[in-house]
């Protein structure tokens, strides 16, 4: 069963990013692992190592509400992405831009310091409420300890599908890159995110 993240939320803004460079390396049938590899080559998820998957937020100037999806993630480039992120978190204030950034660094880190699991790809889902005159983040679903974390802009962790356990024997099949295949996308966050603060 799903929750819903923003049923108690009035003017609800979304965004969820799918941290992924290489698909082709989770599939075993060629024909799908071509297709994959084309979707990898022709989106952001090679270049940037994510790839914007649906977002939705309002325009506090003017109550608009912007809308895209999994489509208009395919077949944007990177500067088009970094845009789409500047439209996003664009109404957030220089420390709450750095505690974004920190949270989704603290979330690498969870995960790279854990050893029961790899996981190939993972979605990051940011949500918070526009109707608030400032956002700041929380983390959920991750072990870390942040005390700039606070409720309010939250992150959460999904779509744990292509996730191997570290005993698997499939493990070893894997070429290093796939192995490291959500470390990329990752690190380019953060470091989009924490850009917009030296823009400000």
């Amino acid at each position: 069963m799903f929750d819903n993240l923003v049923a108690d939320f009035e003017r609800p803004c979304a965004l969820d990013i799918k941290l992924c460079r290489y698909y082709h390396g989770q599939c075993e049938d060629e024909h799908k692992r071509k297709k994959l590899e084309q979707k990898s080559n022709n989106s952001t998820s090679l270049s940037l190592g994510f790839r914007i998957c649906g977002m939705q937020v309002y325009h506090p100037e003017t109550g608009k509400l912007e809308k895209h999806n999994k489509y208009f993630g395919m077949s944007i480039n990177d500067n088009q992405a970094v845009e789409v992120l500047r439209t996003f978190f664009g109404n957030s204030s220089n420390t709450n831009l750095h505690n974004i950034s920190n949270t989704v660094r603290n979330i690498h880190t969870a995960i790279l310091n854990q050893t029961d699991f790899v996981f190939l790809s993972i979605s990051l889902f940011f949500f918070y409420d526009c109707k608030k005159p400032d956002i700041t983040p929380s983390i959920q679903n991750a072990e870390v300890d942040d005390q700039n974390v606070q409720a309010g802009f939250k992150v959460r962790l999904i779509d744990f599908e292509k996730a191997i356990a570290s005993s698997d024997n499939k493990i070893n099949q894997l070429p290093q890159r796939i192995k490291d295949n959500i470390n990329y996308g990752m690190v380019n966050l953060a470091n989009i995110i924490d850009s917009f603060v030296i823009e400000k």
